[in-house]
């Protein structure tokens, strides 16, 4: 055989022996790793804290049919209180070389951190996977579109130093729940087709609003495909047709711009108009709002349009900067106020959930058998038998003995009775939207076990979202108190529980809301109204709170209706506590009393109740005043059993519904009722407390919307901003000016503004039809632009 002949045989032979090991080598591999799991947290890379997250995880398997249980987890918050991990399970049947794609969500109170997930078989671990990384995220806009890249102006502006990410979503990401839709701040729809949409995920979109989330649409020539989807309870206008306009000034003259037409809808404005054809429309629904375009964001010429960044940052000024205007939302507020999880939320009412009632003594009867019984065996039982023996003597060794056996007898009649009971606390807070039958629900349960070991507790009813809860049992740092959560059962576990250590959960949900109706107008300073209870639940009482105004009404019972007279009162912190820990006498400041109560330890659950729902703000108090009414009922929201049975429990439950004021009638106007909000901020800006700005230099615009009596109008109006929230001032070698929107004369005029004071507005700065004011406050030097009221005396 020729020498060259033989090189190629041998580098053949070579490569084949190589290709053999490495086939070898990986087939080993799949030997010994049969099944792998890949996974992925957030969106688009994006992780948000506090909201539930979606985890995608792959499970291939190459070697033997698999039937398992899927295990996803997250780690214990490392800094903070003390919140430990929660393992959510799924039963996962796969078959061999098979891939199955299953998706799940978590919170993480601590982004990015690692999520682990596992493949348990008979006790044995299959495979591990995770993920860890990721970028968190304070500022969340979902985009559905077909256009790969639409809305992506949205990450590009950043007013008030706002930092969005902007993700694009497929028909599967988008959640169907309106807790799930809740991690974004902003939920944009442009040249989708709705109509594609789940009933669930429809749904979904019109909690996610009615709750307080932020929802923009573009329509444009694509309006039905768009809107198709959409409710119609939603919309700021209804669309019967499209116009085509030209040199259109409110958009830098721009030329052959296809617009939808139709008619705005009530309670809907108009902020952009060219020839009294809206442009841009807003309304707010329950605790949220919808902004809708009548142009294609996507289609030229606005797509290539310079100057629709300017249109952009309002339109997230307008949105995320909403709750100035004294839009409460459940959703992005009281979950609340912070955009906090349930499991950080609890840190509020971890010591209200421990402190549970005595346990009542046995029964009467119980007590007499145990008394006649002993009394007889002292007495007749002894001496008769005693002296049938002849051995009267013992009665000093017999007395005792029957001492002690009763003793014990008495013991364990009150163990096996009273001793062995499971004891579950379970707070409750059910918020209401005027005019919405769906409601969001937050419940806390407190667990008391009387022994060590593992228990399983069952929710009834549609499958609730379940995360741990905080116990300052340990004081702060990370926890150890896993709780298992099973999907496929509706059940939570609480493995290696000791005796009489609090140990729980907390559930959230979209759900049927109680129908509690309240109604309410401010005259002569006085905010009335009344309150229809049409609900099965009979409440014990309620308030009716307006800042630092409240007023108790006696319990409401099924059917009945009550009416109320509050004079709203901006909340003052050198005044002392706000009037929300103060209610209900109790020791929220101070030790507790030697002897607890039922009326202490209820006072106490109600107190921690309103510090969620009304407190806010900076330092914990709000100074603008958001009318409510918070209806007490000691009927637990959620049904329980526990190792399948019924605990003994005790519940106190919270109805909450916004008091909207429907007309502002003749007399004062008090400072705090009508707020001031955000509708443009351009500048060099900073983060500042929620709902404020830090800013260097540049303009914010405000504007104050009352909504009046027809046939009313605002005099001596003036701005108040000497209450403490944030605003401008205070700061050395600032320089403030502001100017006001002259509505007779469609020009901006100077007004002397006073910071930390009163501002007193000309004549022609209220619109004389609707009572609307704008305020522009220029900056040069640091300031810090937060709420401003508006008063005066509505004649």
């Amino acid at each position: 055989m020729p020498a060259g002949c033989r090189r190629v045989s041998f580098a053949t032979l070579a490569l084949m022996a190589a290709a053999l090991v490495s086939l070898a080598a990986s087939t080993a591999q799949a030997a010994a790793n049969p099944v792998s799991i890949a996974v992925k947290v957030g969106y688009s890379g994006f992780v948000k804290a506090g909201q539930w997250m979606p985890v995608a995880i792959d499970v291939t398997n190459k070697g033997q049919d698999v039937d398992g249980t899927l295990e996803v987890s997250t780690t214990a918050l490392a800094n903070g209180p003390p919140i430990g991990p929660a393992i959510y399970m799924t039963h996962v049947s796969l078959a061999s070389g098979a891939t199955k794609h299953l998706k799940t969500y978590v919170i993480e109170d601590q982004a990015p951190s690692p999520v682990s997930v596992r493949l348990v078989q008979n006790g044995q671990v299959v495979a591990t996977g995770g993920s860890v990384g990721g970028s968190a995220t304070t500022t969340l806009i979902g985009v559905l579109s077909d256009q790969p890249t639409a809305l992506d102006t949205f990450a590009a502006v950043h007013p008030a130093s706002i930092s969005a990410s902007v993700v694009h979503l497929s028909l599967e990401d988008l959640g169907d729940s309106a807790l799930l839709l809740r991690a974004f701040d902003l939920l944009a729809i442009d040249d989708f087709a709705t109509d594609s949409l789940t009933a669930a995920q429809r749904g979904a979109i019109t909690d996610y609003v009615q709750n307080g989330g932020m929802l923009v649409l573009g329509t444009g020539a694509s309006w039905r495909k768009t809107l198709a989807g959409v409710s119609s309870t939603l919309m700021p206008m209804t669309i019967d047709a499209t116009a085509t306009l030209n040199s259109v000034a409110a958009l830098g003259q721009l030329s052959g711009v296809e617009v939808a037409s139709g008619a705005l809808n009530t309670g809907a404005t108009a902020w952009l108009s060219e020839g009294g054809r809206p442009l841009l429309a807003e309304r707010f629904v329950g605790g949220g709002m919808v902004t809708l375009a009548t142009f294609d964001w996507n289609q030229e010429p606005v797509a290539g349009w310079s100057g629709a960044n300017v249109l952009l940052r309002q339109i997230l000024v307008r949105t995320l900067f909403s709750s100035a205007s004294a839009q409460t939302s459940a959703l992005s507020g009281a979950f609340g106020g912070s955009g906090s999880s349930i499991s950080m939320r609890s840190t509020a009412l971890s010591q209200v959930l421990g402190n549970l009632p005595g346990l009542d003594l046995p029964s009467l009867l119980l007590i007499g058998l145990l008394v006649i019984a002993y009394v007889l065996l002292v007495g007749p039982v002894n001496y008769l038998t005693l002296r049938a023996l002849h051995r009267r003597a013992l009665a000093w060794v017999t007395l005792p003995l029957i001492a002690i056996l009763a003793s014990v007898g008495a013991f364990g009649a009150g163990l096996f009775t009273k001793g062995q009971s499971v004891q579950t606390n379970q707070v409750s807070i059910i918020h209401l939207e005027a005019g919405w039958d769906r409601a969001y629900a937050e419940s806390y349960t407190g667990v008391l076990a009387p022994t060590r070991g593992d228990y399983q507790v069952n929710v009834a009813g549609a499958r609730p979202w379940v995360g741990p809860i905080s116990s300052f049992s340990n004081g702060y740092g990370p926890s150890t108190a896993v709780i298992r959560v099973n999907a496929d059962n509706n059940s939570i576990l609480m493995p290696g529980m000791t005796a009489f250590v609090l140990r729980g959960f907390a559930t959230e949900g979209v759900v049927d809301a109680p129908q509690l109706v309240a109604t309410a107008k401010l005259v002569n300073g006085k905010l009335t109204g009344t309150i229809q209870n049409n609900s099965n639940l009979r409440f014990t009482d309620l308030v009716v709170l307006a800042g630092d105004g409240y007023q108790v009404i006696s319990g409401l019972a099924p059917g009945a209706g009550a009416t109320f007279s509050v004079t709203p009162k901006p909340s003052n912190p050198y005044a002392g506590p706000p009037a929300y820990m103060t209610i209900y006498g109790n020791y929220f400041n101070g030790p507790p009393p030697s002897q607890t109560t039922d009326a202490d330890r209820q006072n106490l659950e109600k107190s921690s109740i309103l510090s969620l729902v009304a407190g806010g703000g900076f330092n914990g108090i709000s100074s603008t005043i958001s009318p409510m009414v918070v209806a007490w009922t000691q009927q637990p929201y959620e049904q329980i059993t526990v190792e399948g049975a019924h605990p003994r429990s005790t519940a106190e439950s919270a109805v909450v519904i916004p008091l909207a004021i429907g007309a502002i009638g003749a007399g004062l106007l008090p400072a705090g009722l009508v707020v001031s909000r955000f509708t443009d901020i351009d500048g060099t800006t900073q983060n500042g407390p929620p709902g404020a700005v830090f800013m260097q230099s540049g303009t914010a615009t405000y504007d104050f919307t009352p909504q009046l009596v027809p046939g009313t109008h605002l005099t001596g109006a003036t701005l108040d901003s000497t209450s403490q929230s944030p605003k401008g001032g205070g700061f050395p070698g600032q320089s403030l000016s502001a100017e006001a929107w002259d509505w007779s004369q469609s020009v901006w005029v100077p007004v002397a503004y006073t910071p930390l004071g009163t501002t007193t507005l000309p004549a022609g700065a209220v619109n004389p039809s609707s009572g609307e004011v704008r305020v522009r406050i220029k900056v040069n030097g640091q300031a810090l632009l937060g709420a401003i009221s508006l008063t005066g005396t509505v004649q």
